[in-house]
């Protein structure tokens, strides 16, 4: 599947020609194409040489492609650490991770894999030595480069993302010189990182060996926090000959997160306050309409609402340790409006805390106010990835001209997350308890008290294994001489083949009652039975605290909890892929200088892929057998469905045109294939399509003041069709309210049940980049993307008009659950049409979350001379146009797509100082780096959703983000 391994065809520059065939003192001379020198190929924030085009060494100015290589220079004075941190200035391309780029409000994509935006397309491929390297982000401790190629390549990644990749090399030995490197970093939050890298010559330019470490312990401003990294690499490089090369390598860690939710949290409190701080008896009636649980009014006004009209099991940490039912229980109301039409007030009642109405009260009167910025889940949303990457490399020139490779990688990753349902919007609120009484009619020790609380406890564990291998051959040969002075040119011919195989584990263990109390659903996977766990807030206590794991606790009579496969079926999936590429590289016309005015590319991708999925059948009580926490117990109840095999042929082709010397006129052409899941369908349950990707892209590259600065402009139209999308809660809340009232058989998995939709974007991209003497460098990008939809979940309304009817039969049948939007079959109904009508209204126009503009600069100076010598400091400034946040609707009820509302624009700026020198007669170099991020402190809330309010089409703004403040961190180290 990840037959990106692939190889680039680029002309070897005159510098690369030079390395290969001249050894400095203290490095061995490169044996093939396949390896590019980070110390010959970078000189300060320039990157002359990549294998990032097309695979094989080559120089910047002769590849086709959008590429962004970012020196270790740059990375050193923007203070990154991974990947992650350094996507955030290359333009067009965005983190998720706290970010009002993407819908994603709960960080779930970074959960789950490392994604990230690129031309507007979500993606997550990131390679090493163009091998995938899966849910942790590449780090430098291990790396020696980072590139970024935007837009799809079906030489370099036939099988991926049209958004692009991101690709590094791991850290190979020198065969020519001892050298030692320590670093630790540390910065306001109390974070830490050490880091050493140990290279030995064993015998010169024969044999060497590379130890590197990390031990992260990182935090944020949302504390508690947490993001630990701990992990060790090791690689051999033994040259037994002149023209082999065996290279080994081994990388084995752990990753430790605590999830980091980017929006304020919902405000349930502020509508309970604004009413009175209205608490009801059910058993006296007192604050109802009559005795009884239920009987008073549910509204904003009244500031009330109905826990649940159906069965809900709820656990109070900290209180006594008994389970109870909710059911028609109270709790404080969610924000309402009588004047926003039904579609958006169905998503009003989450409107975020603002620094206004976070003012909370104890039922004693004691007040505090809530930090907005406070992770008040802990460690209660923890996630665990352990790793190990082994990789091999065999290089040898056959002969003059021809270079073969062969490689080999097993990647293995697995995670643990063990945490609440945080992604339900229920779960992200905190609510106001105005019981006086518990639901067995005992004192409610916490009436008047804010809580938050779970939607179900899962432990999700999910494992992959990859095993790739590939066989790359390329040959050099000229025809130059062939007819006199009208030769036919320089050439590269090479093939690659590569076989990938990727196995995938999957199980989910949920809290859930397993003997069904009277009166509730005997289906374990029904919600009655799932458990809830609820914390109250207080003063200096907001952070939920738990008691632990309580299956085998005594939780009260009929009640026993464990932690079983009761929701989510599990999964197991092989794909297999094979792929065949070709391709020629091609430079015509050598001029006088030794430049050549045409260098043209072509390469063809065929690749052939197996997949296979197993089906899991529910048991009596409708859950799943098996041992969530053991593969083999996990799938024993699974059977493999029959293998599908899916033929596709991509390609890729590109020109590089220099009417003169240091001007080159591109056109990069490309397309791409992904895969559908295996263990996935679509809305109706059927197999996915596979997504088909484009680009075309139109650009110049300049060489300016002799080779001190490179200018790059790129025009680009990037397209994809048919990408798979999960079911938004606004596609499938309101649907699965009706089945669990009317047939729970039919109710939608959010992770497996999906449609498609089609998107392109087109923009530009360029890059300034200058080594301005030994003093200055600088680095200025601007992006732009303009991505438009052009399908949009047309399954969906299909499913509706199928049935529509059946729901219809049903409209005034009371939901199970109830909102203020929706109390029947027939509400629901009309409320989840509008929301998927809102959601289309936005085809052919720009979706929200998205900001069209971004801008990167960064200078540093460092003074060569005089009392500061030693000395650099710099600036480093990122500003990103503003964001569209929703739209307005227009009287027939439909949303205005013309009329957006608009999130501000975002500017950070941020500066270094350090100082550096040799110690111990030249033998130790020291360098300390002051980093200090954020430095006009621009951490006001922001707005991130918003609707019509309905009067006037004033904007409501439903969610909020935060900023981290001004903050700074601390780099020494030392490389002897």
């Amino acid at each position: 599947m990840f037959a990106g391994t692939l190889f680039s065809f680029g002309q070897m520059s005159p510098n690369a020609a030079k390395s290969a065939t001249t050894p400095g003192d203290d490095e061995i001379v490169e044996l093939s194409p396949f390896v590019v020198s980070v110390e010959r190929s970078e000189s300060g924030y320039m990157a002359k040489e990549t294998v990032a085009g097309n695979r094989l060494r080559a120089d910047i100015k002769d590849v086709g492609a959008s590429i962004d290589a970012l020196t270790n220079e740059l990375l050193d004075d923007i203070g990154a650490w991974n990947a992650q941190d350094a996507l955030k200035v290359v333009a067009n391309l965005a983190t998720f991770e706290g970010s009002v780029d993407s819908g994603d409000v709960i960080n779930d994509s970074q959960w789950f894999n490392t994604n990230y935006y690129s031309r507007g397309f979500a993606t997550g491929s990131q390679r090493v030595d163009f091998f995938p390297r899966l849910m942790v982000p590449i780090d430098r401790f291990s790396t020696e480069s980072l590139t970024f190629s935007r837009g799809p390549n079906a030489i370099l990644i036939g099988v991926g993302s049209p958004g692009g990749s991101i690709g590094s090399t791991s850290k190979r030995p020198n065969l020519g010189k001892n050298r030692l490197s320590v670093a630790y970093t540390t910065d306001k939050y109390g974070s830490s990182r050490g880091e050493f890298d140990l290279n030995t010559v064993l015998l010169k330019r024969n044999l060497a060996v590379r130890v590197a470490g990390v031990s992260q312990n990182r935090k944020t401003y949302k504390q508690p926090s947490l993001d630990g990294f701990d992990s060790l690499y090791g690689a051999v490089t033994w040259r037994p000959f002149r023209h082999t090369s065996l290279t080994v390598n081994y990388e084995e860690g752990a990753r430790r997160r605590y999830l980091d939710i980017n929006n304020a949290f919902y405000d349930a409190y502020t509508p309970w306050v604004l009413a009175g701080c209205p608490t009801v008896n059910w058993m006296t009636g007192e604050g109802q309409n009559d005795t009884g649980k239920g009987n008073f009014t549910a509204s904003a006004a009244s500031g009330l609402g109905n826990y649940s009209t159906a069965h809900n099991l709820v656990y109070v940490e900290g209180g006594d340790g008994k389970v109870q039912d909710w059911m028609n229980m109270a709790r404080s109301a969610h924000w309402q409006s009588s004047t926003a039409a039904a579609a958006d007030n169905s998503l009003i009642p989450f409107v975020s805390f603002t620094e206004d109405s976070n003012l909370l009260e104890m039922p004693d009167g004691t007040q505090w106010r809530l930090d907005l910025t406070k992770n008040l889940y802990g460690d209660r949303a923890y996630h665990r990835t352990d790793y190990k990457n082994m990789s091999a490399f065999l290089e040898q020139q056959l002969f003059r001209g021809m270079s073969l490779e062969l490689a080999a990688n097993k990647h293995i990753s697995e995670y643990m997350f063990d945490g609440q349902g945080w992604g339900s919007g229920a779960t992200r609120t905190i609510y106001v308890d105005p019981n006086e009484l518990l639901p067995d009619g005992s004192p409610n020790p916490h009436v008047g008290q804010p809580y938050i609380e779970d939607s179900s406890m899962e432990d999700t564990r999910q494992k992959w294994e990859l095993k790739n291998y590939r066989a790359t051959l390329v040959y050099d040969f000229s025809l130059e001489e062939l007819f006199g002075k009208f030769g036919l040119g320089r050439h590269r011919l090479m093939g690659l083949y590569e076989n990938n195989r990727e196995d995938n584990w999957f199980a989910v263990g949920r809290y859930v009652n397993t003997t069904p109390l009277t009166g509730f659903n005997t289906q374990i996977n029904n919600a009655q039975n799932a458990l809830r766990r609820r914390w109250y807030l207080s003063p200096g206590a907001e952070v939920y605290q738990s008691d632990g794991n309580l299956v085998g606790v005594d939780v009260g009579t009929g009640v026993n909890i464990d932690k079983v496969m009761a929701q989510q079926a599990p999964r197991r999936s092989i794909t297999e892929t094979e792929s065949f590429v070709g391709a020629i590289q091609s430079n015509f016309v050598r001029t006088k200088a030794g430049y050549y005015r045409l260098t043209a590319l072509y390469g063809y991708r065929r690749d052939i892929l197996d997949q296979k999925s197993m089906t899991f059948a529910r048991n009596a009580v409708n859950g799943f057998d098996g041992d969530y926490t053991n593969w083999s117990s996990a799938i024993q109840s699974g059977t493999w469905n029959p293998r599908t095999r899916t033929r596709v042929g991509t390609k890729t082709y590109s020109f590089v045109l220099r009417p003169f010397q240091r001007v080159g006129l591109t056109y990069n052409y490309s397309d791409i294939f992904v895969s559908g899941a295996a263990n996935a369908g679509d809305i109706f349950g059927n197999a996915l399509r596979p997504t088909y990707g484009e680009t075309k892209d139109w650009g110049v590259k300049i060489d300016l003041w002799e080779g001190r600065i490179f200018a790059s402009f790129t025009y680009f139209e990037t397209a994809q069709r048919d990408v798979t999308t999960q079911l938004p809660a606004s596609m499938m809340d309101y649907a699965n309210r009706i089945w669990n009232t009317i047939d729970s058989t039919k109710v939608l998995n959010t992770s497996l049940n999906r449609f498609y939709r089609d998107d392109s974007t087109d923009g530009i991209e360029f890059a300034l980049v200058g080594n301005i003497g030994k003093a200055v460098r600088m680095r200025l990008t601007v992006g732009q993307q303009k991505t438009t939809i052009t399908k949009y979940a047309s399954e969906v309304v299909d499913y509706i008009n199928q049935n529509w009817a059946v729901w219809q039969e049903n409209r005034n049948v009371i939901l199970t659950v109830t909102n203020a939007a929706a109390r029947t079959v027939g509400d629901a109904a009309n409320v989840y049409k509008q929301n998927v009508a809102d959601a289309r209204a936005i085809i052919g126009k720009r979706g929200s979350n998205s900001r069209e503009w971004n801008s990167n600069f960064n200078v540093n100076y460092t003074f060569q001379k005089g009392w500061f010598k030693g000395v650099t400091a710099g600036v480093d400034m990122r500003w990103k146009s503003r964001s569209i946040i929703g739209y307005q609707r227009m009287n027939n009820g439909e949303l205005d797509i013309h009329n957006a509302y608009y999130g501000p624009a975002e500017f950070k700026m941020n500066m270094n100082v350090g100082y550096g020198r040799r110690l111990w007669n030249n033998k130790v170099h020291w360098d300390i780096r002051l980093y200090v991020y954020n430095v006009l402190d621009n951490d006001d809330l922001q707005p991130r959703r918003a609707v019509d309010s309905g009067v006037n089409h004033a904007a409501f703004i439903l969610e909020r983000y935060t900023q981290e403040p001004r903050t700074f961190q601390i780099r020494s180290s030392l490389t002897f």
